[in-house]
């Protein structure tokens, strides 16, 4: 199950409003075309920003990992409790501001929060995501959505953000082993701009969505036509690939 399944209950909704109350979008698409961070930057440049990824990942030093344990003091495996506390420690978001989520198909709860929060531009929504199971903090989402109809500026100032935190991510000590992914995602106007997972299995993603793109192909430059609402999305997941959401067991019916 993709690490993006991982849903809050009103997202769809707020999403397809065109509503910077989109806590976490849909599925992450298939990446059409995998590509190194360096062509990433060189066939798929937002076309509203000047920003574009630099260098390579970094790689570590024998003991010295970088390792996903979640966002800021919000580490997986908290309780709602100790993750209240660190969204009033991290984002200084009053306790009344805090509201509660349930997705009754993955049998998931989050704390959602709203704040200012740099690099991206205006509010972002951030998800707490506790699994099913254990209620533990197992996913933290960020997002930031502009209106349904943003100007241009608006979507370079998504694509803007999506880089810069594609860059952070990637100086980071990596594991050599560690692949790290960028390319073109669904129907060519989103960029997955950075995608990795740590020795344990803990991931991360930087996807900005209907932002200008503009490829160089034989010569020519082609440019796209986004519509609806720019969306940046942030995803830190404990364990991508076994998430703890219901599922039917094999043979149950």
């Amino acid at each position: 199950m993709n690490k993006k399944t991982i849903l809050s209950a009103a997202a769809a909704v707020a999403l397809l409003a065109g509503s910077a109350l989109a806590s976490t979008p849909a599925a992450k698409p298939a990446v059409k075309k995998s590509a190194t961070p360096e062509q990433v930057a060189a066939n798929a440049l937002p076309a509203a920003s000047n920003v574009a990824p630099t260098g390579t990942p970094a790689t570590a030093a024998p003991g010295s990992v970088y390792a996903i344990n979640g966002f800021r003091t919000a580490t997986f495996g908290m309780d709602e409790a100790e993750v209240r506390a660190a969204i009033a420690r991290d984002l200084g978001v009053a306790a009344d501001k805090i509201h509660t989520e349930t997705n009754p198909m993955q049998r998931t709860t989050a704390l959602t929060v709203q704040t200012a929060l740099p690099p991206g531009p205006g509010e972002a929504t951030v998800s707490y995501i506790f699994g099913a199971a254990t209620h533990r903090l197992i996913h933290v989402n960020v997002v930031w959505a502009t209106t349904a109809t943003p100007t241009t500026a608006d979507r370079g100032a998504i694509a803007a953000a999506g880089l810069q935190l594609a860059n952070y991510f990637r100086t980071q000590p990596w594991d050599p082993k560690t692949p790290v992914r960028a390319g073109l995602v669904g129907n060519g106007a989103g960029l997955l701009m950075f995608d990795a997972t740590d020795p344990k299995g803990g991931s991360v993603s930087v996807e900005a969505d209907n932002i200008p793109l503009s490829q160089n192909v034989n010569g020519k430059t082609q440019s796209n036509d986004p519509k609806g609402a720019a969306v940046l999305h942030v995803s830190y997941a404990q364990d991508a690939a076994h998430p703890d959401v219901f599922a039917i067991k094999p043979g149950a019916f």
